[in-house]
Parts: structure tokens; sequence; C-alpha cells
């Protein structure tokens, strides 16, 4: 009775660590699509209101709650603490806010990019930066979702195969 119910918690535990993989592709492509509702929002605001940044920023995080949102938040809160500028802010709230997320070194990349050119460059400058960032985190999304396409389901099915063929070996 003891081995049977061992031999059901490992395909049960390898099924779940499939699942686990295969989330972290989901959620990869989550945090792509928040952070590009994100930026859409922002460039919509910059357009619009031409306001100072970090009102915008205030503004922007009031609308929802995620982690890009959070991100602005972090990066707001920075601005009128420390005094830095948002190049160097930027970079470092998108290394704290997103450390643990599923993200690949070029999604973070992308992430940090807004800090190059906001509040550096002037309105036509901003457009063109935020057509280069919408069309590569685009790529980055159609990448991610390819991904998902062929290894989520693999990742899941591959857990229980796992924890099968474990629990044969052990009988």
């Amino acid at each position: 009775m003891l081995k049977i119910i061992g031999i059901i918690g490992l395909i049960t535990a390898s099924g779940l660590a499939g699942i686990m993989k295969a989330y972290r592709l989901k959620r990869r492509i989550y945090l792509l699509e928040d952070y590009m509702k994100m930026i859409m929002d922002l460039k919509s605001r910059i357009n619009y209101m031409k306001e100072p940044l970090p009102d915008i920023f205030r503004r922007v995080e009031k609308t929802d709650d995620s982690k890009a949102i959070y991100l602005l938040s972090d990066i707001s809160s920075k601005i009128s603490r420390k005094r830095l500028g948002i190049a160097e802010i930027w970079p470092q709230s998108v290394k704290q806010v997103y450390r643990d997320e599923p993200l690949s070194h070029d999604d973070l990349e992308i992430f940090k990019y807004p800090g190059r050119f906001l509040g550096q460059t002037d309105y036509e400058n901003h457009l063109d930066s935020f057509a280069y960032l919408e069309e590569k985190l685009h790529m980055q999304m159609l990448q991610a979702a390819e991904e998902y396409r062929k290894k989520g389901p693999m990742y899941s099915k591959l857990g229980f195969f796992i924890g099968a063929a474990g629990a044969i070996l052990l009988m």
C-alpha cells in the first residue's frame, strides 16, 4: 500500500513539475503583453497630455494592478527619492521587479530600453523609439507564443511520462 502511494506521489510530482514548466512559458507571454499594454498607455499619455514624466507615471500607475504598472510605480518613487535620472533608475527597477520572472535576457533588455530615451529626446525621437520598442516587443511576443505552442504541451506530458517511467522502474 505504501509503495502504491509513493508511486502515485512520484507520478503526480513529476506531472506537476512539467505543468509548472509549461506555466512559466505562458507566464512569459502574459508579462510581455502586460508590458506592451503599459508602454502603449505611456506612449498615448506622453503624446496627448505632454506632462512631466513623473506625473504621467503616477497617472498610469493608478490604472491597473500588474507587474508593468508596479515597475512604473517603483521608478516614480525612486525618481522622487533618489533624484537620479530615468536612465539609471529604469534598468535597476526592471532588474528588481522582474528578477524572479521567466523572462529571457532579450526580454529584459527590451524592458530596459525605455530608460535610454524617455525624457532625454524630443517628441519625434520619442515616437520613433516607441515604434522600435513596440516592434521588438511584438517580435518577442510572437516568439514566446510559438515557444509555448511547441513546448507547453510537451512539458506537461513529459512530466507525467517521466513520473510513470520512474514508477515502472520502482515496481
